[in-house]
């Protein structure tokens, strides 16, 4: 699967809010492991380099030895930011467009430059960047500075997917995979995000089942079932929902005439 994911055992969900007024709602009862499988590398998994970094400087047993490389979190974060994001990510870029988007950090900084050094906002250089927000994938929230930069962008009938990593503490790799670029036909990103959410709907069914099971009251924390029952049913609704908006095309027609008008120079 190209999304992958484990939900955390029920048991050991930390519930949210103080000692006194703790509680538990449907976004709290997804944490769990996750990772993306984009060909043969894996994203947001981390390096045994770095895991041996953090075992010999802040040694403890990890709960979960299975998923110890995987990137801890609600897991609903990382879908709704799919779901969200969906319809640019699936709305085809002109090739200028995709070219840019697929340059290496080095290049891209350098192209971002060279646009702010030459152009001023009365050019219309604020359309030459507007379009590439939404195409890619979170990891604003993990707290560290060897964030993932991931772009997944649509070219023709291929998604394309690249992603570029600073390295992390004493420069140490802190992914099994740092760089990389790789394609798929759109049919199968599809299909893999179909698959990512039926699962993920599949998994939490099961446990908004097992919360109902439980006497929450006597463990001092509040569960409003009714809210988690309608929460669950909303979030079945929302791949459906991204499938069937209509985006607009301004901010690629923008861009393109911002090009169009820069004119075929080096810097561009």
């Amino acid at each position: 699967m190209l999304f992958e994911f484990a939900l955390q055992p029920l048991e050991d969900i930390t519930p949210s809010g103080k000692k006194s007024d703790l509680s538990l709602n449907w976004y709290y009862l997804t944490y769990g492991f996750y990772r993306m499988k984009v060909g043969d590398e894996y994203l947001f998994q981390s390096s045994e380099d770095i895991l041996c970094h953090w075992r010999k400087n802040y040694p403890f047993s990890h709960p979960y030895p299975q998923h110890e490389a995987w990137m801890d979190y609600i897991i609903a974060h990382q879908w709704n930011y799919l779901l969200e994001f969906l319809p640019m990510i699936l709305q085809p870029l002109p090739e200028e467009l995709s070219r840019i988007l697929s340059l290496d950090k080095i290049q891209l900084d350098k192209w971002r430059h060279y646009i702010i050094e030459h152009f001023s906002y009365e050019d219309g250089r604020s359309e030459a960047f507007g379009w590439m927000y939404g195409r890619g994938i979170d990891a604003g929230f993990l707290n560290h500075d060897s964030r993932p930069d991931i772009n997944i962008w649509s070219c023709g009938d291929q998604v394309c997917c690249k992603w570029e990593t600073p390295t992390g503490p004493d420069r140490i790799p802190s992914w099994t995979s740092m760089k990389g670029f790789y394609q798929m036909p759109r049919a199968t990103f599809i299909n893999e995000v179909h698959s990512f959410h039926n699962c993920f709907m599949a998994a939490m069914q099961e446990r908004v089942e097992a919360v109902k099971k439980i006497d929450w009251k006597s463990k001092s924390i509040r569960v409003d079932l009714v809210a988690l029952e309608r929460d669950h049913a909303d979030a079945c609704k929302r791949l459906q929902k991204a499938l069937n908006e209509e985006i607009s095309t301004t901010a690629i027609d923008n861009a393109m005439a911002f090009l169009k008008q820069a004119g075929n120079n080096d810097g561009l």
